[in-house]
């Protein structure tokens, strides 16, 4: 992608900065390596508050969504469940959300509101829950790096584990 100067404040603005070849394979590498300890700390909260624990026929629906079985499947899945949300997401809570909070409430109120509201955008109970988990990894790692793209490797990778081992 080419930008031109006019579009530079809003790549600016959403924290759209380059970062090296080693942070973005960190970053895929964590959302790869986080799926699994999220997920069962998810389930262990799951069995402790059963209250928590997702519909199963919510959980089945979702099965079925990450069916892949066509062409046109193996590249709507993908696009659908890890790219669009990781990208929108990103830009949304850690692009432009996250620093104008810190900005109003220093960054660690930031990093705490954003994680929370982060959350509960993912509805059902455990979902709020491994969201907020994540949102505050993905805080920390945009106020650490100062840039969003990370975020969204880390968010795209973590959200491709469902689909590459369904």
């Amino acid at each position: 992608v080419v930008w031109t100067r006019r579009e530079a404040p809003l790549r600016k603005s959403l924290g759209v900065a380059p970062v090296s070849s080693a942070i973005a394979v960190l970053a895929l590498s964590a959302g790869l390596a986080l799926a699994f300890p999220l997920r069962e700390v998810a389930n262990l909260v799951a069995d402790l508050v059963p209250a928590l624990a997702p519909d199963p026929a919510a959980v089945r629906a979702a099965a079925r969504g990450l069916h892949v079985g066509s062409l046109r499947d193996a590249i709507v899945v993908p696009l659908a469940l890890v790219a669009v949300p990781a990208l929108a997401e990103e830009l949304f809570f850690r692009g432009l959300l996250l620093p104008e909070l810190a900005k109003r409430h220093g960054p660690r109120v930031a990093l705490g509101l954003s994680a929370v509201l982060f959350g509960l955008i993912h509805g059902a109970p455990i979902a709020i829950f491994v969201g907020v988990l994540a949102g505050l990894v993905l805080g920390w790692l945009r106020l650490r790096v100062r840039s969003v793209l990370p975020c969204v490797a880390l968010h795209g990778a973590f959200n491709a584990v469902p689909v590459l081992l369904p």
